[in-house]
């Protein structure tokens, strides 16, 4: 029997999908599977990115994007940039589980909700926190994963950080194909992020600058962003799990503070797990339930 046309726009909303016609359609990503419902959402939605979940903690809401499996190369060809280092040795990577990622990195009004201070040199409250070592950032989510019911709360893999940061393309600057002129001026990071040339000397309000086409902003620069990884050689493993062990951490994403090269998403950086320069943040992940079965 044939549905009608509003129990079908009823039974598309319901499983986390647009009515066709709505205009919001996921741009460049794979095709999004809807994860089972989450306890610790306060609003849920789809837009033009693909779908969302709200995170509040107190009065202050994190929004966090739907990102769903999917296979991608990580890493950058040789010759693919001037500033490429050998650190980044292509390789191809499963993304098995989809997952939640914050849309931004985490602000200080969110760090400051969770942990009553805020070690920031760059003081405002949408700006991202700063000044955060790897054991501060695994203090800060321990405090949230105790406060919110239900969340799993984590920092992404270094391979989820780059799928993510990519969001379907293939070049240095998660642009569209369409978009990308690697002869114009200014240079592509600027319109996604915050580095040495541009950024004043300072951090900025995250979601300052536009998003990729997953919806996710500062990933080309503003902080650099902790990752779960230990800081190690790529191999042909190709799986999204973080390398665990001792010795320096990943941090990946560039900052206000270094060139355009290290915007890159490919661009990788070791540094160690106390040290917290006042141009390192975090940005957070969820692990996302398997998707809700049909009926």
């Amino acid at each position: 029997m044939r549905l009608t046309s509003f129990a079908l726009a009823l039974a598309l909303i319901l499983s986390g999908c647009d009515p066709v016609g709505s205009g919001n359609t996921r741009r460049n990503g794979p095709s999004t599977e809807a994860p089972a419902l989450v306890s610790w959402t306060t609003h849920r939605g789809t837009d033009r990115y693909g779908q969302f979940a709200d995170l509040a903690i107190g009065s202050v809401v994190a929004r966090m994007r739907y990102i769903p499996p999917g296979s991608f190369t990580m890493g950058s060809p040789a010759g693919d940039s001037p500033w490429r280092s050998e650190e980044e040795a292509q390789h191809p990577v499963t993304i098995g589980a989809g997952f939640w990622l914050a849309e931004s990195e985490v602000t200080q009004e969110l760090w400051t909700a969770v942990m009553g201070g805020n070690p920031s040199q760059f003081k405002g409250p949408n700006r991202p926190v700063d000044s955060v070592t790897w054991d501060d950032a695994q203090r800060f989510i321990n405090t949230v994963h105790a406060r919110v019911a239900g969340l799993e709360v984590r920092l992404p893999s270094e391979a989820e950080w780059e799928y993510a940061c990519r969001a379907g393309t293939a070049g240095p600057f998660a642009l569209d194909e369409k978009d990308k002129d690697k002869a114009r001026t200014p240079p592509a990071a600027t319109d996604l992020g915050w580095y040495l040339a541009n950024s004043g000397g300072e951090s900025h309000a995250v979601k300052s600058k536009a998003p990729n086409a997953w919806g996710l902003y500062d990933m080309h620069g503003n902080v650099q962003e902790w990752c779960q990884d230990v800081f190690s050689h790529y191999t042909s493993r190709g799986t999204a799990d973080a390398v665990r062990g001792t010795g320096e951490r990943v941090s990946r994403g560039g900052s206000w503070r270094l060139s355009e090269a290290s915007a890159r998403s490919a661009a990788r950086r070791s540094v160690a797990g106390d040290h917290g320069d006042n141009d390192q943040g975090l940005r957070l992940a969820v692990s996302a339930p398997p998707p809700a079965p049909e009926r």
